[in-house]
């Protein structure tokens, strides 16, 4: 390890947990196993395992690569754990875990849809209409543009 332009090393009787490792085990199991339960419990543990940028603050090449790869990594769990939780219909962790990805990824599409769904589906429907707005304005916000109108035919297709 480089601290401060000084190599540093680890004690070898020490031990050191990287949590990025597991978060590797969890993807890996996911895919690798036909059972949905299984699957669903694997997803969402590499959900609670990530917890934002990986070397937030470093901005070495390497650096940036690693903490795109992860922030993709983690996108893309997320999307198919979204999907798999709103065909069981298993709500609670619906929205949480869409919550989250929609915390390191605020304008992902598809979670947005599917926490729109879910709010129609369970009479919600102001909160959902709450929910667009503030996507749009989010949307306005990061690109100084409204929402494409493919995505707003989409979005308002859920409202009817």
């Amino acid at each position: 390890m480089i601290y401060e332009d000084k190599t540093l090393a680890i004690n070898k009787p020490g031990e050191c947990y990287i949590d990025l490792s597991d978060f590797n085990t969890a993807i890996k199991q996911a895919s690798l196993t036909d059972n949905k339960k299984e699957k669903i419990n694997f997803f969402k543990k590499a959900a609670e395992l990530y917890s934002g940028n990986v070397l937030e603050g470093y901005y070495e090449s390497w650096c940036e690569e690693l903490r795109e790869q992860y922030r993709e990594k983690f996108i893309a769990a997320s999307e198919q754990l979204i999907l798999m939780l709103e065909e069981r219909s298993l709500n609670e962790d619906l929205i949480q875990y869409t919550e989250k990805l929609l915390q390191y990824d605020r304008l992902n599409l598809s979670a947005f849809k599917s926490l729109i769904k879910h709010f129609i589906k369970t009479g919600n429907k102001a909160k959902a209409l709450k929910s667009y707005e503030k996507f749009k304005k989010d949307y306005y916000s990061s690109f100084e543009e409204n929402l494409p109108e493919k995505s707003v035919n989409e979005i308002e297709e859920l409202f009817n």
